[in-house]
């Protein structure tokens, strides 16, 4: 008889089982994902030590401050006191009681102007700015002049470095109010945003650019996105403040005004040089809406419609001449089937109308 070869005959081998998945890469990855979030929550937790350690710091450096200058009176009071009894000695008494009260007055008119400054100096750390009411007072900069006008004015801003840059800060400000140029503004706003303690020049130069009065902001998605990052700055600074009230208050005004150049970005957008050429720029500002607290809605019907047509078209482009009826009524269909959620002020449109006939 013939030997069989082998292999060659009966019943074939059946395939190969695909290789089972490797437990250890889940497990891997599942311990990873687990090390990635400990180490979350170790950054987190040691920015909150960072902070509860800056104000530590800051209490203990006040109180060191308030000590100093308690050591400091109680000398000037010792060496009073010691040429007091000299000059008893020496009977001039009187002249030196004179001396005395109006050495007195001037330490006293003198404390009372730092310690307007330091009022001052609170309100700018609370994003006070000028024209603004403060507290129910006047503005920043009436509160400067006022200062300025106190005896004792000019021997405190010349021995107080803390007074002279308070004064002068106030002054700062009102000369970024005058900075109105969206892209001066925007530039300057960006700088200002990325030095810690300087969230009142931050919101002067916000507000020239969010203002009703702003007539010339430029309908590039750049310049926008150039405000929504000195919004997001204003947002972390404001969260910031020792005031939470405040803040909760500021932060609505940021989003208010980051929304309102939104709409105005969109809407300069859309009237530029038609929207076949300007659809991309749209496009990029509609993408950020969600960033600012906006939804879809939000987004004009007109705009939408449009957005609907260039697509169709688009779709009728790629498939040419060559497409069956199936496809062209299934890329109707779609196309209809989105113009009627659109709001029907906007399908009721002349606009509108007329292109859909």
């Amino acid at each position: 008889p013939k030997l069989m070869k082998p292999n060659g005959g009966g019943t074939p081998k059946a395939p190969a089982s695909p290789a089972p998945a490797d437990p250890n890469v889940a497990r891997e990855a599942a311990a990873k994902a687990d090390r990635d979030q400990a180490q979350q929550t170790e950054i987190e937790e040691l920015q909150r030590k960072k902070n509860e350690a800056a104000a530590a710091a800051l209490a203990i450096e006040e109180e060191r401050k308030r000590k100093e200058h308690e050591i400091a009176l109680a000398k000037q009071r010792k060496e009073r006191e010691e040429n007091d009894r000299e000059l008893a000695k020496r009977g001039v008494n009187e002249a030196k009681a004179a001396e005395t009260a109006a050495s007195e007055a001037r330490a006293a008119a003198e404390a009372a102007v730092v310690g307007a400054g330091r009022e001052l100096d609170a309100l700018l750390a609370r994003a006070f700015v000028p024209g603004e009411a403060a507290d129910g007072g006047g503005a920043i900069e009436s509160r400067a002049h006022q200062l300025a006008d106190m005896p004792g004015y000019s021997e405190a801003n010349a021995s107080n470095g803390e007074l002279a840059g308070v004064v002068g800060r106030v002054a700062g400000l009102v000369e970024l109010a005058r900075i109105t140029d969206p892209k001066a503004a925007s530039a300057r706003a960006l700088e200002e945003s990325r030095v810690p303690g300087r969230a009142a020049e931050t919101r002067q130069l916000w507000l020239n650019l969010v203002a009703s009065s702003q007539k010339t902001w430029p309908s590039t998605a750049a310049a926008f996105e150039n405000a929504r990052s000195i919004y997001a700055a204003l947002d972390v600074a404001y969260d910031g403040l020792p005031d939470k009230a405040r803040g909760a208050r500021l932060k609505q005004e940021a989003m208010t005004g980051v929304q309102r150049l939104w709409g105005v970005s969109l809407g300069l957008a859309s009237t530029g040089n038609g929207f076949e050429q300007d659809s991309g720029e749209i496009e990029r500002i509609v993408a950020m809406a969600g960033s600012v607290g906006l939804g879809p809605d939000s987004v004009p019907g007109g705009i939408q419609f449009n957005f609907l047509l260039r697509d169709l078209r688009a779709r009728v482009a790629r498939d040419g001449g060559n497409a069956d009826e199936a496809t062209i009524r299934a890329g109707l269909g779609t196309f209809w089937e989105r113009v009627q959620r659109l709001p029907a002020e906007t399908r009721a449109s002349p606009e509108v109308v007329a292109a859909l006939k």
